[in-house]
């Protein structure tokens, strides 16, 4: 998983697993360093679900 900011810090995380658990603390960690925002707005995609043949309209 990662953070690719406009503005604050990146977090780039490898967990074991996708469960909610280890998501949770993939934003502990997004807060950890970015302590001086107020909010943090985090687009999820999950492209990699769509299979190569389809196409997007």
């Amino acid at each position: 998983m990662g953070l690719y900011p406009i503005v604050g810090e990146g977090v780039i995380s490898f967990p074991e697993n996708t469960k909610i658990e280890s998501f949770n603390e993939f934003l502990r960690a997004i807060r950890a360093v970015n302590n001086d925002y107020n909010a943090i707005i985090v687009v999820l995609d999950n492209f990699s679900c769509i299979e190569q043949g389809e196409k997007r309209g």
